[in-house]
């Protein structure tokens, strides 16, 4: 049995981010004698149920989640213009199509909510819908406020991709550190984790072991994902 569980996984249902239906995910989670997988597609929870109908013919534990964007902190103590797209490469465009024209701004941050019980999975839900009826149409854009008012039994994974992983990235712990007391003001310091991620790709051994470091340091609860 493979005690590794993969927390932040994309589907097809995140077009350009993934490519697998949930279940084809699911069969190769089995194959490698995983017992738990999560599905966490970027701005929705549009494989879910297949992905559940998939965990239990294989015998597998589904983890539910999804991937959002958040709007900026606007605070001045906390605003730094070089973490716009801080985590992008320098000719990345800001803004691109996506899921059938849909634009989405790659500059903004993002985070990984975990639903911990059923009860997390209603949360999620109530997040998703308020997310997208909040934003304008095709830009599903949610904020720390949104968050906290639906995070019951939810986990928030802070990874690369947000605006502390980003401080990070940008050699500014002291941003970092800013953000980290947001959230945990926010949610309380059981709910907010943070996320290291090493796919073997160029930097990333660098960005997990700030990671890591900064976690120790302020003792935030971390998971490889």
């Amino acid at each position: 049995m493979d005690p590794f569980v993969h927390l932040h996984v994309a589907s097809g249902y995140s077009m350009r981010y993934g490519a697998s239906h949930p279940a084809a995910l699911v069969a190769k989670a089995a194959e490698h004698g995983m017992d738990t997988l999560a599905l966490t597609d970027r701005d929705g929870l549009y494989g879910a149920v297949k992905f559940a109908k998939a965990c239990v013919g294989a015998g597998i534990r589904p983890i539910f989640g999804v991937d959002l964007a958040l709007h900026p902190a606007t605070h001045p103590a906390l605003r730094d213009d070089d973490l716009r797209g801080g985590a992008l490469p320098a000719r990345t465009a800001a803004r691109t199509a996506h899921k059938g024209g849909q634009v989405v701004d790659l500059r903004l941050p993002r985070v990984t909510l975990l639903a911990r019980t059923g009860r997390g999975w209603a949360s999620l839900a109530r997040l998703v819908s308020a997310t997208h009826l909040g934003g304008e149409r095709g830009t599903p854009i949610s904020s720390l406020e949104l968050i906290a008012e639906h995070a019951a039994d939810v986990l928030v994974l802070l990874g690369p991709e947000s605006e502390l992983g980003r401080a990070l990235a940008r050699r500014r712990p002291d941003l970092a550190r800013a953000h980290l007391s947001r959230w945990r003001e926010a949610l309380g310091r059981q709910q907010v984790l943070a996320e290291v991620v090493h796919h073997r790709a160029q930097g990333d051994r660098v960005r997990a072991a700030a990671m890591l470091g900064f976690a120790d340091e302020y003792r935030l609860g971390a998971v490889l994902t």
